[in-house]
């Protein structure tokens, strides 16, 4: 490419970089009207300027093309903002303690997916694709609940909605179920909790829940979380044992490889994200466990946990 082009090509790609990407609004709310005239869902980069993780996935992440394919095939409109002029959307949308991260909302504002912090691009790529699989089946469960005002529609919706990372909807409809006996809303609490940083709730809720393989994975999770992590590796590894679902053991393993890490296992640790992500079912857990080999590649890419 002659040297004139090159200069042109090189600007372009850092202006659609400040931008948040090709395709990517400045402006909430007339994204916000564009999304609701045209019946789409909208993606929220919300992100904090000046803080290199923030800043990496501004630059890298939402432009890449794995991400534009997502969007493309979701027919999403798709916007950037930064928390500390919007923190009502942080807030409301991603979780408490969580001031960056991505949110989808549906056509008329309402959340439908979230997921806190930094993410490369095929942990982005793999979140927006869930969303779009679980669309029809989330605004199939709100009617329903809508029109039944059950516990049992309730736990339904909210546990869809915690695997959707929607924290704030799916609280007291999880709260109402577990009051009226349903035990798997206790777990599904203490997922939620501990996910937001509420541990001793988590460890509470977690009390209530029936013990099984499901509750083992979480009893390693929170560990990690209280950053307990050799109880977390001797948890997790035992749990990985048992009969587990797609989802459960994939996190599983994904925090089982982040708890050696933190015990300086480093080889061991590689090796259980490198089979993770080996998987290829596209998952969030997979997109997520190239973020952390990444991280021991270069350990200044960033330590979100």
């Amino acid at each position: 490419m002659p040297a004139p082009l090159r200069c042109v090509a090189l600007l372009v790609l850092a202006a659609c970089a400040a931008q948040g990407g090709p395709g990517w609004s400045r402006d909430l709310d007339a994204a916000q009207g564009t999304a609701r005239n045209q019946a789409r869902d909208l993606v929220v980069f919300v992100g904090l300027p000046g803080r290199a993780a923030s800043d990496r996935m501004r630059d890298e992440a939402l432009p890449d093309p794995r991400v534009a394919t997502a969007l493309r095939a979701g027919g999403f409109a798709a916007v950037a903002v930064d928390a500390p002029t919007r923190v009502d959307v942080a807030a409301e949308g991603i979780g408490a303690g969580a001031t960056m991260g991505i949110l989808v909302l549906d056509p008329s504002g309402v959340p439908c997916a979230a997921r806190p912090g930094p993410q490369d691009a095929p942990e982005l790529a793999a979140f927006l694709a869930a969303a779009v699989a679980r669309r029809g089946a989330l605004a199939a469960l709100r009617a329903r609940h809508a029109a039944e005002r059950s516990p049992e529609s309730g736990l339904r919706l909210g546990a869809l909605l915690v695997e959707s990372g929607c924290r704030h909807e799916a609280e007291p409809l999880l709260r109402a179920a577990a009051a009226a006996g349903h035990d798997e809303a206790c777990g599904l609490l203490a997922l939620l909790c501990g996910r937001q940083g509420r541990l001793v709730e988590a460890r509470e809720w977690l009390a209530r829940a029936r013990p099984g393989p499901g509750t083992a994975v979480l009893d390693g999770y929170l560990a990690f979380k209280e950053r307990r992590h050799v109880e977390a590796v001797h948890s997790l590894q035992a749990a990985v044992q048992g009969p587990l679902d797609t989802e459960s053991a994939q996190m599983a393993r994904l925090y089982l490889g982040k708890a050696l890490h933190e015990c300086r296992r480093d080889a061991e640790a590689r090796a259980v994200l490198a089979a993770l992500a080996a998987e290829g079912l596209g998952s969030v857990h997979e997109g997520a466990a190239l973020h952390a080999l990444r991280h021991l590649d270069a350990p200044d890419h960033g330590h979100d946990h």
